[in-house]
C-alpha cells in the first residue's frame, strides 16, 4: 500500500529538508481534484528545482501554486495527471520544462 500525504505532511517535509532540490510523489488518485491547491510547495520548499507528481488530479490553483512558488524549479513532471489547465498556466509551464 502507497503512503497517502496530506498537504501538512508535505509542509513537514520541506521544513525537515529546507534544501530539497528534487521531489517525486507518486499516489493520489483517490484525492479531491483541488488537493495540489492546498498544498504551498513554495512555502517551504523554495530550493526545489525538480519536481515529479504522478497520479494526481489537479486544478489550476495547484499548478499555478507550484509554478509561482517555486522559483528555482527547472522540471515539472506530470505524469498520468489529469489537469483542467488555463492557457496562461500552460504557457507558464512550457517554460519550465
Amino acid at each position: 500500500m502507497k503512503p497517502i500525504l496530506a498537504s501538512k505532511d508535505f509542509e513537514t517535509i520541506g521544513i525537515s529538508f529546507p534544501m530539497l532540490k528534487s521531489f517525486t510523489y507518486h499516489n493520489c488518485w483517490i484525492r479531491p481534484p483541488d488537493f495540489l491547491g492546498h498544498v504551498d510547495f513554495g512555502k517551504t520548499m523554495l530550493n526545489l528545482r525538480h519536481l515529479r507528481l504522478c497520479e494526481h488530479s489537479m486544478v489550476n490553483n495547484g499548478l499555478e501554486k507550484i509554478i509561482d512558488g517555486c522559483p528555482n524549479l527547472k522540471s515539472l513532471h506530470r505524469c498520468l495527471c489529469s489537469a483542467l489547465i488555463n492557457k496562461e498556466l500552460y504557457a507558464k509551464e512550457v517554460l519550465i520544462k
